[in-house]
C-alpha cells in the first residue's frame, strides 16, 4: 500500500499529503538556567488538519531529544547551567498522523568559551551487533577552533587520543562480539588551552545470548572485565613457521586422509 494511502477507523481509504514545515523559528531568552521561548508560524496540511508540533532540542551538537509535542505555536524549555550552545527543531503533525518536515533555528551559545563534545544519547541503550561510535568536538563561541585534545577510552582502555578541529568528526567502531555481556562505558575528554574543558560519560548494553534449552551464554570476562577466550594447550603451543601445533595436527590429519582417499 503506498505510503500517502491510509485505512480509517471505519475502513475507508484515504489519501494523505504531509504537512509543511513551520513558516518559521525563533528562539529567545537563551540564557543558562533560565526559560527560552521557541515560537512558530504555523504549517498547512494541503488535504487536512494540523493537528499538533513536535518540538526537538540539540546540546552542544549531540542528539536531538524531543521537548514536547503539543497543539501550539509556542513552547519553553528550561537552558541548562552546563550547556555549551542549544538549537531547536519543529515539525507539525497532520490529523492523520503523518509528520511533515522540520524548520531549524540557529545554533545558540549558552556559555562562551566551553569545550563541548557532541555524540549520540548518553545511554545509547542495548547494543548486540558490532556498531560506530562517532563523536565531535568544539568550543563555543569560537567555531574556527583547532588543536583541541581529545582522548577516549572504552571500559577504562584507550581508544583514540588526538587534536581535532572544531566540528571534526571522529569515529570509533565498537566489536561488541568481542565485549562480554553487561554495561560497558566510553569515556571522552575533550580540552584546549584555558578554556573550560569537557567530558562525557556514554554507557551501551552488549544483552547475553539466550540458548533454546533456556540456558544462557555469554563470553568468559577476567577479572579486569575484558573478554577471555578458551584454548587448549595444543592452541597455546607455537611450532615451525609460528604455526600453533593444534593448526599442524589438523593439517596432518588431512594429508593423511588425502593419501587413504
Amino acid at each position: 500500500m503506498p505510503d500517502t494511502l491510509y485505512v480509517l477507523d471505519d475502513g475507508t481509504l484515504t489519501t494523505n499529503i504531509p504537512p509543511t514545515a513551520p513558516g518559521s523559528i525563533e528562539v529567545t531568552n537563551v540564557v543558562s538556567g533560565g526559560s527560552a521561548t521557541i515560537t512558530l508560524t504555523a504549517a498547512t496540511d494541503p488535504d487536512g488538519t494540523v493537528k499538533s508540533y513536535i518540538y526537538e532540542r540539540q546540546v552542544d551538537g549531540g542528539q536531538w531529544q524531543q521537548v514536547a509535542q503539543a497543539n501550539s505555536l509556542t513552547q519553553t524549555d528550561t537552558i541548562g547551567e552546563e550547556w555549551g550552545t542549544v538549537a531547536y527543531r519543529a515539525a507539525a503533525v497532520d490529523n492523520l498522523g503523518l509528520q511533515g518536515p522540520y524548520i531549524t533555528s540557529n545554533t545558540e551559545t549558552v556559555n562562551v568559551g566551553w569545550v563541548t563534545i557532541g555524540g549520540p544519547a548518553e545511554s545509547m541503550g542495548s547494543k548486540p551487533t558490532p556498531f560506530d561510535f562517532v563523536f565531535s568536538v568544539s568550543v563555543t563561541g569560537e567555531p574556527d577552533a583547532d588543536a583541541i585534545t581529545v582522548s577516549a577510552a572504552l571500559d577504562g582502555e584507550q581508544v583514540y587520543s588526538g587534536t581535532l578541529s572544531a566540528g571534526e568528526q571522529v569515529t570509533i567502531p565498537i566489536k561488541t562480539h568481542l565485549l562480554g555481556a553487561g554495561t560497558h562505558t566510553v569515556e571522552v575528554q575533550a580540552s584546549k588551552d584555558d578554556y573550560l574543558p569537557a567530558s562525557k560519560r556514554y554507557t551501551f548494553t552488549v544483552p547475553a545470548v539466550v540458548l533454546p534449552d533456556g540456558g544462557v551464554g555469554a563470553l568468559a570476562q577476567g577479572p579486569d572485565g575484558r573478554a577471555v577466550y578458551h584454548t587448549t594447550l595444543a592452541q597455546r603451543c607455537i611450532g615451525r613457521d609460528g604455526v600453533d601445533i593444534q593448526a599442524q595436527m589438523d593439517a596432518l590429519a588431512a594429508r593423511v586422509k588425502t593419501l587413504e582417499g
